[in-house]
């Protein structure tokens, strides 16, 4: 939160500047900044390989029905439909590969920047700071790029059977 409200030009260093009414904004809106990295599909760091259980009814409307695994946001393997509590599929077996929330404190460092500015792009107007948000969208794509490069050169080894 610090880091976000110092791209958007607040000089955070004293401790007591907890209470300031910018890093309570900051605090009400970091859930939201915080679904939106995890729910990017250019990053793999959340992503998670299950063979989804079927429901106890088994088929809804001609489609298999799943019960969705703990912490799903979304899923990534075509063909599965996010409907409710549940999930559904014309496949009755299929490994599902999806986004699953994460604790922040299990995001990979090098995300932080991207994390700090996404927060800053979200509460920038809300703080009067609406004039930064060229610059902070700006520095959010660079950031992006630099955190895809990286992860261009991650093989993933399930990928590779």
């Amino acid at each position: 939160i610090k880091l976000a409200l110092m791209y958007l030009g607040f000089p955070y260093s004293n401790p007591d500047s907890k209470e300031a009414a910018e890093t309570k904004a900051a605090s009400s809106v970091f859930d939201i900044a915080l679904n939106s990295v995890l729910k990017d599909n250019d990053f793999t760091f959340n992503v998670d390989r299950v063979y989804p259980a079927l429901t106890d009814r088994k088929m809804f409307g001609g489609k298999y029905e799943f019960v969705k695994p703990d912490g799903y946001i979304c899923a990534m393997t075509p063909g599965v439909e996010d409907v409710g509590q549940r999930l559904q599929s014309r496949k009755s077996n299929f490994l599902l590969e999806y986004k699953k929330r994460i604790d922040v404190k299990d995001i990979p460092e090098e995300y932080e920047e991207y994390l700090a500015l996404a927060l800053a792009e979200k509460i920038a107007p809300v703080v009067g700071k609406a004039k930064a948000l060229e610059r902070i969208m700006l520095l959010k794509q660079q950031a992006k790029s630099e955190l895809l490069s990286l992860d261009s050169y991650v093989i993933n080894m399930g990928d590779l059977v």
